[in-house]
């Protein structure tokens, strides 16, 4: 079995999976290639609006991920679920928050343009960080 793509019904939801990656690596390419001293006071709106809704996806299906890797387990409790909903959350807290104000550091407008790529690729990295738990989940799901 792949644990990056899988056929049939999986391929939906590992679809969605994938798909919650591209605005990040969007907006990484926009803030490195576009991104200059003499344009730092550009936005893109498009961009701004397809991170947020990202991020809204990477909650979804981070959520879901964590609700399929409990099920894997075979000697789960009510606990077990209560265990990782709250662990889900309390790494939203922290990790989530970061992605998302890094993300929305680094795409509004400002004359630090290091400091805007910095952002970006940390925002980057943490939904990367996120997908990978949730791409490892599914896979340990689907193997039970």
């Amino acid at each position: 079995m792949n644990m990056y793509f899988a056929p049939g019904g999986w391929g939906f939801w590992y679809g969605l999976l994938w798909l919650a990656m591209v605005p990040f690596g969007a907006m990484l390419l926009w803030t490195f290639l576009h991104l200059s001293r003499e344009n730092s006071g550009s936005e893109s709106t498009w961009l701004n609006g397809a991170v947020l809704g990202s991020f809204l996806l990477l909650i979804l299906t981070s959520f879901a991920s964590t609700l399929l890797f409990v099920w894997s387990i075979a000697d789960r409790t009510p606990w077990t679920y209560l265990r990782a909903v709250a662990l889900h959350f309390f790494a939203w807290t922290f990790l989530g928050s970061s992605v998302l104000f890094a993300s929305l550091h680094a795409l509004a407008s400002g004359p630090r343009v290091g400091v805007r790529r910095l952002s970006a690729t940390l925002a980057t990295v943490g939904a990367f960080a996120i997908h990978a738990v949730s791409l490892y989940a599914t896979f340990r799901f689907r193997l039970r």
